[in-house]
């Protein structure tokens, strides 16, 4: 064998001896680890969520003075949807340490109970989409048919993607319930 593979072989096998109890560690996270890991996560989930109600805030002024007519909005929308995909994220990765954390323990009723909060959620969705589909279709005397159109139709997609979320939560916890 030549020096260079020596070598070569040298490296790795220190690389993967020395990484190995790194990669077992991370696998065996404690129930304390997973608990403040799930809090953090729905921490960031919260901001996110601030950031996005404060981008609607926005958009609905009209953004800045400064700007073109509807592309502050249109910048503030879509940032709207990209926060609030990172609280769902963040709050479905909280609610999985939360599990393996063991704090998730609900009785039948409570799952139950659950479950009629999410149908509750998807229905205010669907409703808030039926909504934007027929505001898309009258208009606005104040922005441009384009422009409205755009917009119901970003807020179209962001209550289906969380009609989606919630009946599948929904489904998770009458499945849990049985």
């Amino acid at each position: 064998m030549n020096t260079l593979k020596i070598i070569a072989l040298t490296s790795t096998a220190l690389v993967v001896f020395a990484t190995a109890p790194y990669v077992q560690a991370a696998d065996t996270e404690t129930a304390e680890q997973h608990a403040a890991m799930a809090s953090e996560l729905q921490q960031k989930a919260a901001i996110a969520n601030k950031k996005a109600a404060a981008h609607e805030a926005m958009a609905r002024t009209g953004g800045s003075p400064k700007a073109a007519p509807g592309v502050m909005a249109n910048h503030c929308e879509k940032l709207v949807t990209q926060y609030r995909a990172e609280a769902a994220k963040y709050s479905a990765e909280a609610a999985e340490h939360a599990k393996q954390a063991g704090n998730v323990t609900l009785t039948r009723e409570q799952h139950l109970a659950l479950a009629q909060e999410f149908d509750a959620k998807v229905a205010a969705a669907k409703k808030k989409i039926a909504e934007h589909e027929a505001m898309s279709r009258v208009g606005s005397p104040k922005a441009n048919q384009q422009a409205m159109e755009n917009h119901c139709e970003q807020l179209i997609t962001q209550y289906q993607a969380e009609a989606d979320v919630y009946a599948a939560k929904a489904a998770e916890h009458r499945l849990a319930a049985k």
